[in-house]
C-alpha cells in the first residue's frame, strides 16, 4: 500500500483520501519513534480494508461521472455538460455561448492546457461573480469583494474581513452543485466557522445541503485540474 506521511503537531494518526491517494497525518514524536512507527504500521494495516474501499469508490465515481476522460483532455466541461469539440484553423482556443469548445487544430497538449486555463478562467470572473452577486442578493448577505482562486483542494474561501475567493474551477460544475459552494461562503460572511450555527445558516438557504455537500465531493479530482 503507498502512502504520504506528513508529521504535524497533531495528537493522534489520520488518513486522508485524497484523489485517489492516501496521506497519513502523524504526530511529530512519531517521526523517529521505532515503537510508534509499528503501531503506525498496524494502525494502517487494521484500515487497509476501509482505504481499498475509498479509493476504489474514488475511481467509480471518475467513471461514473466522466472525469477519467476529463482529466485525460479527452472531454471538456462546462457547468457540468460536456461540451461539444470542433477543430478549427484558428490560433485561437474558444468556449462559445451554446457550450461549443473550438481547439486549434494539431495544438500539442501543453499548449492546450495553457489556452484552455485562460479560456476557463474568462468565463468563470464573469459568471461567477454575477452568481455570487445573484445569490448574496437573494439570500440577503453581504461580501467586501471576489477573486478568483487557483487553489488545489479548495473550491473557495472566505476571511474575517468577507472576502470571498471561489476556485475558478467551479464553472466545471453543475449549476446547483457550484451554487451550494457560492451559498457555503456566503454563510461564512456571518459564521467564519463551521459551527452547529454556521450549519444552521446553511440550512435555512439550501435544506437539502447535506445531499449537496456529498454530490460535491463527486468532484473531488477537479480540483486539480489544470494545475
Amino acid at each position: 500500500m503507498n502512502y504520504e506521511i506528513k508529521y504535524t503537531k497533531r495528537r493522534c494518526v489520520a488518513i486522508r483520501i485524497k484523489q485517489g491517494e492516501v496521506i497519513v497525518f502523524a504526530p511529530i514524536s512519531y517521526e523517529n519513534s521505532q515503537n510508534n512507527q509499528e503501531k503506525l504500521r498496524k494502525f494502517l494495516e487494521s484500515k487497509r480494508e476501509w482505504i481499498s474501499r475509498k479509493i476504489a469508490e474514488y475511481n467509480a465515481s471518475l467513471k461514473y461521472f466522466g472525469l477519467d476522460e476529463v482529466l485525460k483532455y479527452k472531454k471538456f466541461l462546462l457547468f457540468g455538460e460536456k461540451m461539444r469539440v470542433l477543430a478549427t484553423t484558428k490560433k485561437s482556443l474558444k468556449i462559445t455561448a451554446n457550450g461549443e469548445i473550438l481547439i486549434p487544430k494539431e495544438i500539442d497538449i501543453e499548449t492546450l492546457k495553457k489556452k484552455l486555463k485562460r479560456e476557463y478562467a474568462r468565463i468563470a470572473q464573469e459568471q461567477l461573480a454575477n452568481r455570487l452577486f445573484e445569490l448574496a442578493g437573494k439570500h440577503g448577505f453581504y461580501h467586501n469583494s471576489f477573486k478568483l482562486t487557483n487553489a488545489g483542494g479548495k473550491w473557495g474561501s472566505c476571511d474575517d474581513k468577507k472576502n470571498i475567493r471561489l476556485n475558478w474551477r467551479l464553472i466545471l460544475l453543475p449549476t446547483h452543485v457550484a451554487d451550494y459552494v457560492v451559498i457555503h461562503e456566503l454563510c461564512h460572511t456571518v459564521e467564519l466557522n463551521h459551527s452547529n450555527r454556521f450549519w444552521n445558516f446553511v440550512a435555512r438557504v439550501l435544506p437539502n445541503y447535506k445531499q449537496l455537500n456529498k454530490d460535491l465531493k463527486n468532484y473531488g479530482a477537479l480540483t486539480s485540474y489544470l494545475r
